[in-house]
């Protein structure tokens, strides 16, 4: 894990170390159920996604980006990339533009069973302050399973946040339980070459959704964060107009002349 430590204090040997075995921690407690990209899954489109910093107790700022966490979990998928957006989303709700969380300030709530959720949360929020809560059946998942709630326990506020319906294919789960589900023993109908193709290709959909979507196109209850008003393009288009009426005045006054 590549962790960016940018110090605000001088980090020794103890906060490495502690690093270190937060990795390690987080890959020996992982989550049996994988979520690995499907074969025949397509390319992943270009993105650039902002690192997410955080304090750590120690008072080092921490930029950690998508990249260390999917080389934690062994490749980028979907999971991944859910658990990191909505870190990423629950950081731009509850925290205003300047201010910059602390690791045990900010708690989650979630339901999704893969490792990518798991290793997203707690190499970045901690283990102590992430809940796993299993709703349903992990074989059958639903968009339910992309629900978060966040609390930040210095203010009190709470968040809950869900994945937009436009953003999974609903038709994904059902090739998921056809196509996974006959891989890891859920049952014993082998799925067609056309399921493999279709869910393939939801997944595919699905990863470019998550890591190339703002925010607020991602999840419910997301406002678009307004433009700043161009203060210096009106008041040089304001100048311009001005200069314009004052050489036609004087134009027209020439020729009346």
């Amino acid at each position: 894990m590549r962790l960016n430590i940018l110090k605000r204090t001088n980090a020794g040997p103890a906060t490495t170390l502690l690093l270190a075995l937060a990795v390690v921690a987080s890959l020996l407690t992982a989550s049996p159920v994988a979520a690995h990209a499907p074969q025949g899954a397509g390319d992943v489109e270009e993105f650039e996604l902002e690192a997410v910093q955080i304090y750590d107790a120690d008072g080092n700022l921490l930029e950690i980006s998508i990249d260390d966490v999917a080389e934690i979990h062994g490749d980028l998928c979907m999971c991944v990339a859910g658990g990191y957006r909505a870190i990423q989303a629950a950081i731009f709700v509850l925290y205003e533009e300047d201010e910059v969380p602390t690791q045990g300030e900010l708690t989650a709530l979630y339901h999704h069973p893969g490792q990518g959720h798991k290793q997203a949360f707690e190499s970045i929020l901690t283990a102590e302050c992430v809940t796993y809560e299993q709703i349903g059946s992990p074989q059958q998942m639903t968009l339910d399973y992309w629900s978060y709630e966040f609390t930040r326990n210095d203010t009190g506020e709470t968040f809950e946040l869900q994945l937009l319906d436009s953003i999974i294919p609903r038709d994904f789960f059902d090739y998921r339980y056809a196509v996974n589900g006959y891989t890891k023993g859920w049952h014993e109908d082998e799925p067609t070459e056309e399921e493999r193709t279709l869910f393939a290709a939801a997944y595919t959909d699905s990863l470019n959704n998550l890591l190339t979507l703002p925010l607020w196109e991602l999840y419910e209850g997301i406002e678009e964060p307004e433009e700043p008003t161009p203060v210096a393009a009106i008041v040089f288009s304001s100048a311009l107009v001005v200069l314009v009426a004052v050489g036609f005045v004087y134009s027209a006054r020439g020729k009346r002349r």
